[in-house]
């Protein structure tokens, strides 16, 4: 018989860090008992699959022939389980005991309740406080795609209470197994990035609820896996590339009619504003490419766009309604 929860950790190169997340997983560690662990490996070349086959046999390791990363990953890992729930964890996590408690209660407590988040806390104590702060509590999303982390920096508060958010990030979050399969997976083109906000939105577009329920929470160390391997161009290469991407496949026409030119125009503002200001023409030349990479996958967008246009059962109306009309972006831009 199948675990209720499989909790799918995904993995690259993350040998030197991985031990906080399992040993947090171990099942006596855990109040929830009914789960299995998975590690999905996406080619590792660091010995982190012989390490984890070795100092934790009680984990189940899924080999992946190349590096998928989060999107295709998440996908392949889904696959080759069978639970009723799944839980997307990454590797670069220490997971409160109570952790998959919570998040387990709180899909069953509400059949509309189709995604749940948990709250992801900086990984060390911050110095000054002695406390630790908050990484996110959920995110909000703008009118043009754009996240941002709820309660990052802060501590607790008003940030304690379940509530809906318009996105998940991938730290740690369940969702129906059935659901998942519905909205149709990850979308395996985003590689990473950008393509935890694609899967709340679809998720939202079924018409299910997206909230994040602080009393499951984790410690993140933060694009541990990320950091050291890609350069800042590149992760903004994924992540203007997918953003762009979901709007084009989740928006109603003539909201795409109304937003675009605004994108397209803060797109352009932020390539002069690398360019000149911050001497960085490499971030510029990344955000160029993912007008190329657009425009040459368009047929492949159009064809998702049509499957998700056709299972949507929430118009626009009322996806706007919790969305910020004030770009995220130029916000922060502002601030600089």
């Amino acid at each position: 018989m199948s675990p209720k929860v499989a909790a799918i950790v995904l993995n690259y190169n993350g040998k030197q860090f991985i031990d906080d997340c399992l040993s947090s997983l171990h099942p006596q560690k855990q109040t929830y008992e009914d789960y299995q662990v998975y590690v999905l490996d996406n080619a590792s070349t660091d010995g982190s699959v012989e390490y984890i086959e070795k100092k934790y046999s009680w984990v189940n390791v899924i080999r992946n022939e190349r590096n998928d990363a989060t999107a295709e990953g998440s996908n392949i890992g889904a696959r080759k389980t069978k639970s009723e729930y799944i839980v997307f964890m990454s590797n670069d996590i220490k997971a409160d005991r109570n952790c998959l408690k919570y998040l387990v209660e709180t899909l069953a407590e509400d059949e509309a309740i189709g995604l749940c988040s948990s709250k992801l806390l900086r990984f060390e104590k911050d110095e000054k406080i002695g406390k630790y702060l908050i990484d996110n509590v959920g995110g909000n999303l703008d009118i043009y795609g754009f996240g941002s982390p709820r309660g990052v920096g802060e501590t607790g508060g008003k940030w304690e209470e379940k509530k809906d958010v318009f996105f998940s990030y991938g730290g740690s979050f369940i969702i129906r197994r059935k659901l998942f399969e519905k909205a149709g997976g990850y979308d395996q083109k985003y590689f990473t990035l950008g393509d935890d906000v694609d899967l709340s939105w679809r998720i939202r577009l079924l018409g299910y609820r997206v909230v994040v329920n602080p009393a499951s929470f984790i410690y993140h160390k933060g694009s541990a896996t990320l950091g050291p391997l890609y350069q800042r161009p590149q992760k903004r290469y994924w992540s203007e590339r997918n953003t762009l991407r979901t709007l084009l496949k989740n928006y109603e026409g003539k909201s795409l009619l109304l937003i675009l030119p605004k994108y397209f125009l803060i797109e352009m503002m932020e390539m002069v504003f690398f360019l000149f200001l911050k001497r960085q023409p490499k971030v510029t030349f990344a955000i160029i490419k993912t007008f190329f990479w657009n425009l040459i996958n368009l047929p492949s967008t159009l064809k998702e766009r049509a499957r998700v246009q056709k299972m949507r059962v929430v118009k626009d109306k009322e996806i706007l309604k919790i969305m910020s009309k004030k770009s995220f972006k130029l916000a922060m831009y502002k601030n600089v």
